[in-house]
């Protein structure tokens, strides 16, 4: 009976034996499978890393040139703002300043003639402007008129 109990046990261990490699002739196949998928993807990728890497260059020298133009703009826009502020200073100077002093003389001459008009009007001299030069009759025919 010892022999038919070994002969069955010899029998398991041949049947797991053999399980165990067609398992591992299995597991080699799908390590053969993923290697080839492996290698595949890699081919694949490396173009597209390749592409990736120059749209990144392409990208940073786009970005280089558009911070240049920027930077020249700012610096356009503040010797344009230079200028309009020179014009405008030149403008007071050589426009507001002198208007400025010829109102001033203006006023002067006003008021010295108005002072010589004062003193000649209490002179009995001509008549200011403020007095008629005609005398008044009295004759008051404007409210009459129709018209």
């Amino acid at each position: 009976m010892q022999d038919i109990f070994l002969g069955i046990i010899a029998v398991g261990v041949t049947v797991m034996t053999v399980m165990q490699v067609a398992a591992l002739l299995k597991v080699m196949k799908l390590v053969q499978r993923l290697d080839t998928l492996v290698e595949q993807v890699s081919a694949e990728v490396r173009p597209l890393m390749a592409d990736l890497r120059s749209v990144a260059a392409d990208a940073s020298k786009a970005t280089g040139i558009v911070l240049g133009q920027v930077e020249r703009v700012e610096r356009m826009v503040s010797d344009v703002m230079t200028k309009v502020e020179d014009g405008i200073a030149a403008f007071e100077a050589s426009v507001v300043a002198p208007l400025r002093d010829l109102l001033s003389l203006i006023g002067g001459l006003g008021a010295t003639f108005a002072g010589f008009r004062r003193s000649s009007g209490a002179s009995g001299g001509a008549p200011r402007r403020d007095e008629p030069a005609v005398p008044d009759t009295g004759d008051d025919d404007d409210g009459l008129f129709v018209g």
